[in-house]
């Protein structure tokens, strides 16, 4: 048996903004669902604040049909200014696992990663969020149909959950038969492979994965732009949902 643990963590501090100024990045929720007028940034690059810094509304439900968002600097309006840091798109604490047992003729690698500490914007269920506005009754999920259908649909803390998680990313099963002397074939191997096989966590969005960079704009422009490493966190409602994979296979040498 042989083993590989490797264990990091990340932490960061904008020391400086270049102009003097805090610099609010991705206008992202517009056009097909989203209304232009109530939906704003996610990032926000600030001095103090730590890098991967998300922001959205804080709030306390939905009563008749709007989203109850809070008046978080007391001035008796709830406007662009109220915006709250609600999470982190950088994971604290990330580790990969490295197992190999071998047994006669018989091999078992595997391999488990995780990352923990990290938010993401789940643009998936803002997008299935029920609209009483626009799309009514027409794009919805099951896996959202218990958020309260909503005419403001305001990026709202509730979207910006805890990512962490916890996989086993690959398992690999080899058996190594026994080659005959004189024989033109050597170091044959029998195996089957499984990747992505199981991931433990509490999101609910496309995948847990963490975001470092993103496309400025979400699925409303035609025009995606190229991926900004400033705007982490971003779990888009067009990624790729992940997928397992099987694999059966014989690998063998030749003189």
């Amino acid at each position: 048996w042989s083993s590989g643990f490797v264990l990091s963590t990340f932490s960061s501090t904008w020391k400086s903004v270049e102009g003097g100024y805090n610099l609010d990045l991705d206008s992202t929720y517009y056009g097909l669902v989203f209304n232009a007028s109530s939906v704003f940034t996610t990032n926000i690059l600030a001095e103090g604040k730590p890098y991967g810094a998300l922001t959205a509304y804080k709030t306390n439900g939905v009563e008749d049909g709007y989203w109850v968002l809070q008046d978080v600097n007391g001035d008796g309006n709830v406007d662009y200014e109220d915006r709250s840091v609600v999470g982190s798109g950088i994971p604290q604490v990330t580790l990969g696992w490295r197992n190999e047992f071998t047994m006669g003729q018989f091999d078992l690698n595997l391999l488990i990663t995780g990352a923990f500490g990290h938010d993401l914007i789940n643009e998936t269920a803002v997008m299935y969020q029920p609209n009483l506005t626009a799309f009514r009754g027409g794009n919805a999920l099951e896996t959202y149909s218990e958020l309260e259908p909503v005419y403001n649909p305001f990026l709202a803390d509730y979207f910006i959950q805890n990512a962490s998680y916890l996989r086993l990313a690959n398992l690999e099963f080899c058996y190594r038969p026994q080659i005959s002397s004189g024989s033109k074939i050597h170091d044959l191997k029998v195996y089957a492979v499984a990747s992505n096989l199981l991931t433990i966590t509490s999101y609910s969005g496309n995948s847990p994965d963490y975001s470092l960079a993103s496309r400025d704009y979400g699925l409303s422009n035609a025009d995606l732009g190229e991926l900004d490493p400033i705007l982490t966190g971003n779990d888009r409602a067009n990624s790729m949902f992940p997928y397992r994979s099987f694999t059966i296979g014989i690998r063998a040498s030749l003189f």
